[in-house]
């Protein structure tokens, strides 16, 4: 796509994170092919911890939104 870094997909992860914040949403829980790198790493630095799923290809990712997101790496809104 001519999107692909461009930062889209951090911007519309933040909409996504503020808006649950606000909407009283506790914890985000998604899963990710283990392969995709680049949407492992986006999701770390947003604060999502990550786990194995036994006997299978992807990660579970989870993020507890009552906790203050990371600043230091959020970019500006």
């Amino acid at each position: 796509s001519d999107q692909k870094g461009q930062g889209l997909g951090r911007k519309l992860m933040e909409k996504i994170l503020d808006y649950s914040r606000a909407a009283g949403i506790r914890r985000i829980t998604g899963l990710i092919l283990r392969d995709n790198r680049r949407m492992l790493d986006l999701v770390h630095d947003l604060g999502f911890r990550s786990r194995t799923v036994p006997d299978d290809d992807v990660m579970e990712v989870t993020i507890d939104l009552n906790e203050p997101p990371p600043e230091a790496t959020r970019s500006a809104a």
